[in-house]
């Protein structure tokens, strides 16, 4: 962690703010799609998992260590995925931590709830790792897809395997977390 002052330019200030907005509106969406599926309380049994709150946490803490330092290796490796990194960090900019933890947790929660609560009970794991994928690489960001597609394999498989959201959401935002703070660093 830093000393600094968390005091980013003001991209990195409009970024944090947006993300707030737009992954809150993602889980408004997956909870008013959940209700209107008769879904929704769901979320409640899904939350902390079939086997308590320590062992999701630890499964999230887990998995969401492994993927950032697959992530680490894959970055050292990939010319092209090392491109995506540099243009995400060129997208974030400079960025305090206060900012990039409101970052992180905002993307976990909203992403997860959207994606593996709403999306994959909807359509299933597999489907559900496809949209996910698709919306998260593109024209420019093609070398993320298979970041893409391992990490909603894992955290849709978090779910599945009943270790729930806050197992996924956790992985996430750890794995988001160390590998931001890895690119914004450079």
């Amino acid at each position: 962690m830093s000393d600094e002052p968390d005091s980013p330019g003001p991209v990195g200030g409009r970024l944090v703010s947006g993300a707030i907005v737009f992954y809150g509106l993602m889980s408004i969406a997956a909870v008013a799609w959940l209700r209107s599926r008769d879904r929704e309380p769901w979320i409640a049994q899904i939350a902390l998992g079939e086997h308590g709150i320590f062992a999701a946490a630890a499964a999230g803490l887990g998995a969401g260590v492994l993927l950032a330092l697959a992530m680490q290796l894959v970055a050292g490796r990939s010319a092209k995925f090392r491109e995506c990194e540099a243009k995400i960090a060129g997208a974030i900019g400079p960025i305090g931590e206060a900012r990039l933890i409101l970052l992180t947790l905002a993307a976990s929660v909203g992403e997860e709830m959207f994606f593996r609560v709403a999306v994959q009970d909807a359509v299933g794991l597999p489907l559900a790792v496809v949209i996910y994928t698709v919306l998260n690489s593109g024209p420019g960001f093609l070398a993320w897809a298979p970041v893409a597609a391992v990490g909603a394999a894992i955290f849709g498989g978090l779910i599945a395997v009943g270790a729930g959201l806050l197992a996924a959401a956790t992985a996430h935002a750890v794995a988001m977390y160390l590998s931001l703070r890895r690119i914004t660093s450079s």
